[in-house]
């Protein structure tokens, strides 16, 4: 959707009075900068996410380890295992 359509719909949502459209909108309005470089380039930060929710997992089942060094090496054997096998 062009820069003025979808400017023109947001300004039309407004009058409409509804919490659940208005809400929509407003979420529209906040992400618009990362939404339009998503569509444009398909660039995501998946990849970090990914890589976030994998070291708190093993920090979870790391849990009882005695010290930080071992739990830095589960962290980087679970990675070094993920590069060798890529998708």
């Amino acid at each position: 959707m062009k820069r003025g359509r979808r400017r023109a719909w947001l300004d039309c949502v407004k009058p409409a009075n509804l919490p659940a459209l208005n809400d929509w909108a407003a979420t529209i309005r906040r992400w618009r900068r990362w939404l339009v470089h998503f569509v444009r380039d398909r660039v995501t930060n998946g990849v970090t996410e990914e890589s976030n929710t994998m070291i708190k997992l093993l920090k979870r089942i790391a849990y009882g380890l005695p010290n930080c060094a071992h739990t830095r090496a589960r962290i980087l054997m679970e990675f070094a295992s993920e590069m060798a096998f890529p998708p």
